[in-house]
């Protein structure tokens, strides 16, 4: 099997079936060595094939020709990479990189199949959609923007849920956290998210609840420039540049503040949960928004737009709910529903299915 993708929030998709399919496959994952896919899938031992994949959408005119001949590459690239691998089938989990390899794929008549995270689809998904054996959505809303709708199955956004086997009480104690404390988890994305990451420097520095204890992934890039905009100020809490074990964290915490990708989003319901969403404004498709508003209007989340976003919003916001232990059980239920945290069983069952047709 050969994979390929974006990271998708924190849990690459693409690891999660790697994972359950290994012991039938030698898996082989295809991508850009400048993604956060390549330390992913080298964390996790499985053999990376790089391409020198670019993104199209939103960029400037001379990126964009850039773009084009790089994934021109990329093709002639991925159409050797299957002569000489010959997978059994190919997965797309999101992004750019998945295009060369799914129309190599194609071509050579290969089984493939693409997932879509997002409520709105996004181009790669609507493109590739005519050629692959079957697409995955997360959502059933996703359905009515892809022209052909016979091999779309809907079954939710693949996410790993190890919370019920976490010992919450044990990682607490592992990371010196007092018993009254409430636990606040900040997300950035595992890049970071430079306005947020301001809202919240300002939010510490005007002296957030002494009885919030706050863990606040800055992303890899801005991890620097946090920590030293914060060196004197004292707060409970631990900066890191990217968390590798979610599901310890997400099992500990009593709020969480993040984007509002699918796969977050996926990972939160998982856990049951609940959230204030800050939508990257400049999202394709505004797809971050559509999804936000879905978990507010299920009374899961709490929407701040970036243009309203500042410390003491989101500092009000925060303390207003994160000491209220009926809202927060009711907003962590309704977030609980809105996921099938089996996606990932389901997606292998379809895939076997499928292969067994071709």
């Amino acid at each position: 099997m050969i994979a390929s993708g974006g990271t998708g929030g924190h849990i690459f998709p693409g690891i999660l079936l790697a994972n359950k399919l290994k012991d039938n496959y030698m898996i082989l994952f295809v991508g850009n060595r400048l993604g956060m896919e390549y330390k992913i899938v080298n964390r996790n031992k499985f053999k990376f094939l790089h391409i020198p994949s670019a993104g199209f959408i939103g960029k400037s005119l001379y990126d964009k020709c850039k773009a084009i001949i790089m994934n021109l590459i990329s093709f002639i690239v991925c159409y050797r990479y299957i002569i000489k691998y010959k997978p059994a089938f190919v997965i797309g989990t999101g992004s750019f990189t998945e295009i060369p390899l799914i129309l190599s794929a194609f071509l050579l008549r290969i089984p493939s199949f693409i997932t879509e995270q997002d409520s709105y689809p996004g181009t790669a998904t609507r493109l590739l959609s005519r050629v692959v054996t079957n697409v995955f959505l997360s959502f059933e809303e996703s359905r009515k923007y892809i022209k052909n709708r016979n091999n779309i199955s809907v079954i939710g956004t693949i996410t790993e849920n190890k919370g019920d086997k976490i010992d919450k009480h044990l990682i607490r104690k592992k990371m010196n956290i007092e018993k009254n404390r409430r636990v606040l988890f900040i997300i950035g994305g595992s890049r970071g998210a430079a306005v947020i990451n301001n809202a919240v420097i300002e939010m510490i520095k005007s002296g957030i609840d002494k009885k919030i204890y706050i863990i606040f992934q800055t992303g890899t890039i801005n991890y620097e420039t946090v920590m030293k905009r914060l060196k004197n100020t004292s707060f409970n809490g631990i900066l890191k540049p990217f968390i590798y074990n979610m599901s310890e964290i997400y099992s500990i915490s009593d709020l969480i503040v993040s984007r509002a990708g699918a796969c977050t989003l996926a990972e939160i319901s998982d856990n049951n949960k609940p959230s204030i969403l800050i939508p990257f404004s400049y999202a394709t498709h505004d797809h971050q928004m559509r999804n936000a508003i879905n978990y507010q209007n299920n009374g899961a989340s709490i929407i701040i737009e970036e243009k309203n976003l500042s410390g003491i919003i989101l500092k009000n916001i925060i303390e207003n709910t994160i000491f209220n232990n009926k809202k927060l059980s009711v907003m962590g239920k309704n977030a609980g529903v809105l996921h099938n945290n089996n996606a990932v069983n389901d997606m292998i069952k379809i895939i076997y299915r499928r292969l067994s047709y071709v």
